[in-house]
């Protein structure tokens, strides 16, 4: 319902914009010569101008669409060498913890060598 009143209001306007627009002027372009209504000249800069503004924004969001696959990929990437070396943290952890194991088994066993000895 907004876009319709808005539609309507922005429409009324253009009419009496129109209706109080209607000498006409001289255009020239290059080797054309013409006279034109001036609301047809600012209607028709407005397009061309609305138009460009348009594909300008198209290419923007394209751009933007590249650099976001670009960045979710990269995202990807990074979460998987993240996850890798989080696992290999975890190894690491495990080697550690043999180890030191496996010397506290030394050290006891050492130990009660020699005090086996000195019996």
């Amino acid at each position: 319902m907004y876009r319709l009143v808005v539609s309507l209001v922005i429409m009324l306007l253009v009419a009496i914009f129109s209706v109080q627009n209607k000498d006409m002027v001289y255009v020239s372009f290059l080797i054309w010569n013409t006279q034109v209504p001036l609301v047809i000249v600012v209607l028709g800069s407005l397009t061309a101008g609305a138009v460009l503004s348009g594909f300008l924004g198209v290419f923007r969001q394209f751009s933007m669409g590249r650099k976001i696959k670009a960045g979710s990929k990269r995202a990807k990437n990074l979460e998987e060498e993240n996850a890798g070396l989080k696992k290999r943290i975890e190894e690491l952890q495990n080697e550690l913890s043999t180890s030191q194991e496996n010397e506290e088994e030394t050290d006891k066993q050492t130990e009660s060598s020699e005090t086996e000895n000195k019996k």
